[in-house]
């Protein structure tokens, strides 16, 4: 429900419902990219802990 604008057809303009669109979608890779980084980064520092 993080996206509910996209639910309801609030903007009258299509430019307006696209931008909604994909700044939706941006908002979900970042957040597909930060979790990625923070298990990489963990995965790194249990393998230093056991060298």
């Amino acid at each position: 429900m993080n996206s509910r604008r996209l639910v309801r057809d609030f903007a009258t303009l299509p430019a307006s419902s696209e931008t909604f669109i994909y700044f939706s979608q941006a908002m979900l890779i970042s957040r597909r990219v930060a979790r990625t980084a923070s298990r990489q980064r963990a995965e790194q520092g249990r393998w230093a802990a056991a060298a």
